[in-house]
């Protein structure tokens, strides 16, 4: 394995600037030169500039998809305060159980 900065191998690039071996994944090399860097999704595949802009077009355009996010993000907050109650109340059974223990008092206060 080369570990060395005049040896290269596997997982080593060499600058074509000063020759010196570097990193796979390093950007940029001590004597200042920089390596052009792709754009990459999540999965590895390149990013095409014109499909996302299509893609943005067919749902609507950014402001379509911004009021999209708002109301992902409202429904979130609903279900994290939901899930909240759920936990005080002792979980789904434990809101059952108040809820009946709720028409036993009534009952009575009849």
């Amino acid at each position: 394995m080369a570990t060395k900065k005049n040896e290269g191998g596997r997982g080593k690039k060499q600058c074509p600037k000063c020759q010196a071996y570097l990193g796979a994944r390093q950007a940029k090399c001590e004597c200042g030169h920089e390596f052009p860097v792709k754009a990459r999704t999540a999965r590895g595949r390149q990013l095409d500039p014109m499909a996302l802009i299509s893609r943005v077009k067919e749902l609507g355009g950014v402001t379509a998809i911004q009021k999209t996010l708002t109301e992902i993000a409202a429904l979130e907050t609903k279900i994290a305060e939901k899930n909240e109650a759920l936990k005080t109340l002792g979980g789904v059974v434990g809101a059952e159980k108040a809820l009946e223990t709720l028409a036993e008092v009534k009952e009575a206060l009849k």
